[in-house]
């Protein structure tokens, strides 16, 4: 029977180079052809994969991970990635480090794959994947079918049973009902790094902290800065090695203040602003350890292999946490002391009750934990 899906998908493509409609009888065979499959995914053996992710960055990020996972555990797979226009110019080039391709939406013919994997896609983007399948002002039933085939098969057999749980379980589970082998632990994008070379990065802010304060408000989701400057001044003199902190050009008020409040001024370094998407990766990937807020810098840290401390309040670890490697994540979190609502997200805390629960002491025992292995105190370069 796959013989005969792979007829329709040669029909369907002459059917986009000619624009003449499909006849009711193929769209007939079509459907007895579903029939029989009885909503399973298609074709036995898929060499050529779409994965839909139309969510942040740090979405993104956790989504290309569980594609080199795909990469990894599949011989001749060839993946290509859908994301929104701005997240794409961000992250175009990872695609050719690790052998997959980013499209756009305007250039996107589905009918090119054996399967669609939608990780992040909302009923608009159904109607703009559907509008890739109209032929002039007249809708090819085998478009049509195998559409409605996928999206049947997405909301009965795989949305009711990936409601819960972490987001990369989610993604796992819909990779698996495709028919697809991942293993754990998922792969990750390593960066070659100098034997000489060692230091921490803080990453305090994201989600538009800064106009959060500048409205007078406390962000839900911050971690004090005093805090974050007796961490640095913990890892400078315990460990010996200088400290980054980074942030994008808006948020340098508070990326600012922890400099401030920090007493080894000479071995901490302020580059919000200064890095690009590419350039953050770069510096997560050599650094020995990251800590951070609930932002797309977690995600990044998991792509790359890093260890990392994520700060977590009003959102869900459980859900968005940093996941995969227990030994080198490591997710802060006092559930007892947060009202969260997942209907409404993350609310702006005047009194900052769920992020200030997380103490230095934990902290400072979760970095002793994580760096304690891989760091011998030496003198600062």
């Amino acid at each position: 029977m796959d013989y005969y899906y792979r007829f329709l998908q040669f029909k369907a493509k002459l059917v986009r180079l000619t624009r003449y409609s499909t006849y009711w009888y193929e769209y007939f065979l079509w459907r007895i052809y579903s029939m029989f499959r009885k909503n399973k995914p298609f074709p036995s053996k898929l060499k050529r994969v779409l994965i839909v992710n139309h969510g942040a960055l740090g979405d993104v990020f956790t989504s290309l991970r569980v594609a080199l996972t795909l990469i990894r555990d599949n011989k001749g797979i060839k993946i290509d990635f859908l994301c929104g226009d701005s997240e794409m110019e961000k992250v175009r080039f990872i695609g050719p480090k690790i052998n997959l391709r980013f499209v756009g939406l305007k250039s996107l013919n589905i009918i090119d794959y054996d399967e669609i994997l939608l990780f992040s896609a909302s009923s608009e983007e159904y109607s703009k994947l559907i509008g890739g399948f109209t032929v002039g002002n007249e809708y090819s039933s085998i478009y049509s079918s195998l559409f409605s085939h996928h999206k049947s098969f997405i909301d009965k057999k795989i949305k009711p049973s990936i409601r819960n749980g972490h987001k990369v379980e989610q993604e796992i589970r819909i990779c698996q009902a495709a028919g697809l082998k991942i293993k754990m632990p998922l792969a990750t994008f390593k960066n070659k790094k100098p034997n000489n070379e060692r230091y921490a990065i803080l990453h305090p802010s994201g989600r538009n902290f800064s106009d959060i304060i500048k409205q007078g408000k406390i962000p839900a989701m911050g971690w004090p800065s005093e805090r974050f400057a007796n961490i640095a001044d913990y890892i400078i003199e315990k460990y010996k090695i200088d400290v980054f902190v980074t942030g994008e050009k808006n948020e340098k008020i508070i990326t600012d203040k922890i400099l401030e409040e920090v007493t080894n001024k000479e071995h901490i370094t302020n580059l919000s602003g200064n890095l690009s998407i590419k350039g953050l990766m770069e510096v997560i990937s050599r650094a020995d350890i990251l800590i951070s807020v609930d932002t797309s810098a977690v995600h990044i840290a998991e792509f790359t292999g890093t260890p990392v401390i994520a700060l977590f309040g009003p959102t869900f670890p459980e859900e968005v946490g940093a996941y995969g490697n227990e030994d080198i994540q490591i997710n802060l979190f006092h559930k007892d002391k947060c009202i969260r609502d997942r209907q409404k997200g993350p609310s702006h805390d005047k009194q900052n009750i769920c992020m200030g629960a997380i103490t230095t002491k934990e902290v400072k025992s979760s970095i002793d934990r994580l760096l304690e292995k891989n760091i011998t105190s030496r003198p600062l370069t």
